[in-house]
């Protein structure tokens, strides 16, 4: 699909920090590698969670990972971000 790299781009093209524990966030955003994937970041959070590996960082990657297999599955079959893919679409 892609690899990181591609993730990472869907990622920024989506808007706000995901980290919501933060009472302020920068308007800059970058992302944050963590396995299993990415997570989008303000700067501000990013310098407050570099190298951290949490749980809840690691479902946020999780959910974004599966969401950005789906998108890429919907646009290479023509389909637009809307569409429920199927198993056998899988």
């Amino acid at each position: 699909a892609g690899g990181l790299d591609s993730l990472e781009s869907w990622l920024l093209r989506g808007n706000g920090c995901q980290w919501p524990h933060s009472d302020w966030h920068s308007e800059q955003m970058t992302t944050m590698r963590h396995a299993p994937g990415a997570i989008r970041l303000c700067w501000h959070c990013d310098n407050l969670l570099r190298e951290q590996f949490t749980e809840r960082l690691k479902s946020i990657a999780v959910e974004n990972t599966t969401k950005w297999v789906l998108s890429v599955v919907c646009r290479d079959l023509g389909f637009d971000d809307m569409h429920a893919v199927t198993l056998p679409e899988l």
